[in-house]
């Protein structure tokens, strides 16, 4: 059985306009954000998003922003991974 490992970039891989696509698409990832929402009390998906640059390259900022957009992305990826492994399996049955 293949498995399958997550390398999570650190502080300096921030870059405005990150998580924008995946929250877009992905409903599951946007949830992730909003809960950060709730914790952090400041809207972290809307920096990500929008900036400005200098708020989130603030560690304050970047580090629950590198978090959350690996995280989402981790969890959305394991899920196609699973999705993928259950379709192939009922192919071969």
């Amino acid at each position: 059985m293949p498995q399958i490992a997550f390398l999570f970039p650190g502080q300096g891989a921030q870059t405005v306009g990150m998580a924008k696509d995946l929250c877009a698409s992905l409903p599951a990832a946007k949830a992730l954000f909003d809960h950060a929402r709730e914790i952090l009390g400041y809207d972290l998906l809307d920096v990500c998003v929008s900036g400005p640059a200098e708020k989130l390259n603030s560690t304050a900022v970047s580090q629950p922003a590198i978090y959350v957009a690996s995280l989402a992305a981790s969890n959305c990826s394991a899920r196609k991974h699973r999705k993928s492994k259950r379709t192939s399996s009922r192919q071969r049955g």
